[in-house]
């Protein structure tokens, strides 16, 4: 009895073992190995399985095993830093936005252009920051909405050679959400609204939901400036269209017998990709000088997050229209920074040169943000006219003002000249940047400074 009763209870525990997914699957198949090494034939332990030369160092059932890696370390590698503890095991992992330092020791952190990461340690815990529907004023620092004006905390900087100055808004999360516009209560002396450049920074992320307009933070540069007309009896000729990536075009010639008078020559392309020092576009020239306004260059901002901005609406920084017969301003300059950047690819993000206006007419086109030019406008009165040229966009370049033939007796005067290209700067973590956005703009992407 004792003999059937033992082999029953091996059969039960046989049929439990293979019911629940057991080791027996058939009489000559071994088992899995179940993360342990394999034995050899006389169920010996195998010394090339039970790790070669350390086998013998310690029983199997010591519990020992090697460090995964080494104590009481930092190290960084990969983009990830890991800080060891006592034990030889990993305690805490981060991940590194902008990857390791050359030695190994640390993550490598992020450092805005301009010199704007001063602005972040002066600001160590900011409140959350939205704009919406309202007017930026970078002269006051003052944001105005119809519910009324709030002084926002700023910083002012001054201008750099070549750039336009500038004032630092630091946030938390900062949205950009309706429609906001940044321009100024002043202009200078000269009737060119130059003005004062804007940098919006977030310690957290930084979100563009609506359309940012920027008039401000152009610069006038000599030789960038496009060039005013000229005056011959009652007749002007057309003021040339400001430059920034590219030059701006030639205001339009007026010719009295055989007599080609003067014309304002477009301004030359200045600054430079990376959009340091940060500035906008130069202005277009005046039919005459003194004479009617030209064309603002576009205005200049600058967007950086320690996190991540992300652009779903509309960022314009074309060049200006202008006064009869003057050029169209310049396009303007956008920088946008971050260890991420994501730009929808039905956003816009524009900074096309200005159209050139109708001798007899006022500002251009001011249209829509798109990639198309910026229409330079045409002649109303049925006069003698030149209609005014078109701005640049990306890969046409700014056309010249219309002229005509002029007698002794004409009143009349030439078109002004289209403004040339504006920037884009994009700088990630990666160097890169994947959208199908309308980028329209000379556009360069670039690495994030680090230190």
């Amino acid at each position: 009895m004792m003999t059937k009763t033992f082999l029953a209870t091996v059969m039960a525990m046989a049929a439990a073992t293979t019911a629940c997914g057991g080791l027996a699957r058939d009489n000559h198949e071994p088992p899995p190995h179940r993360g342990f090494p394999v034995l050899g034939g006389d169920d010996q332990p195998d010394a090339g399985a039970l790790g070669g030369d350390d086998a013998g160092t310690g029983s199997a059932g010591s519990g020992s095993s090697a460090p995964l890696c080494t104590p009481n370390t930092t190290t960084c590698s990969g983009g990830e830093l890991t800080t060891c503890d006592a034990t030889g095991n990993p305690s805490q992992t981060q991940a590194c936005d902008v990857g390791c330092s050359a030695d190994g020791s640390r993550c490598l952190r992020f450092v805005p252009s301009n010199g704007l990461d001063t602005f972040f340690q002066m600001t160590s815990d900011p409140q959350d920051l939205t704009l919406k529907d309202g007017n930026l004023d970078p002269e006051t620092g003052v944001f105005s909405t119809a519910l009324g004006d709030t002084t926002l905390v700023s910083f002012v900087v001054p201008a750099s050679p070549g750039g336009a100055p500038l004032r630092v808004f630091v946030g938390k999360h900062v949205t950009i959400a309706g429609t906001v516009n940044i321009e100024s209560s002043t202009d200078d002396n000269d009737n060119r609204s130059i003005g004062t450049a804007v940098a919006l920074l977030a310690t957290d992320e930084l979100d563009v939901t609506g359309t940012l307009h920027v008039f401000v933070g152009a610069v006038d540069v000599a030789g960038c400036t496009g060039f005013d007309g000229t005056q011959h009896l009652q007749v002007f000729t057309g003021g040339g269209g400001g430059g920034h990536a590219t030059a701006g075009a030639a205001g339009g010639n007026v010719k009295i017998g055989v007599t080609l008078l003067p014309h304002g020559d477009g301004g030359a392309a200045s600054g430079n990709d990376a959009l340091v020092p940060l500035r906008g576009g130069c202005p277009g020239g005046r039919d005459v000088t003194g004479g009617q306004f030209a064309g603002n260059g576009g205005g200049a901002v600058q967007l950086v997050s320690r996190a991540k901005v992300h652009v779903s609406g509309t960022i314009n920084a074309d060049g200006n229209g202008a006064g009869p017969g003057a050029g169209g301003g310049g396009g303007g300059g956008v920088l946008i920074e971050a260890p991420v950047v994501a730009i929808d690819d039905g956003a816009f993000v524009v900074a096309r040169g200005g159209a050139g206006a109708a001798g007899d007419d006022g500002i251009g086109d001011d249209g829509a943000a798109s990639a198309a030019p910026l229409a330079g406008a045409t002649c109303i009165s049925g006069g003698t006219c030149g209609a005014g040229g078109n701005g640049a966009a990306v890969g046409i370049a700014p056309t010249t003002g219309g002229g005509f033939a002029a007698t002794a007796t004409t009143v009349g005067s030439a078109g002004g000249g289209g403004g040339g290209l504006g920037r884009i700067r994009v700088n990630t973590a990666t160097g890169t940047l994947t959208t199908k956005a309308t980028l329209a703009a000379q556009v360069s992407i670039g690495p994030v400074l680090t230190e």
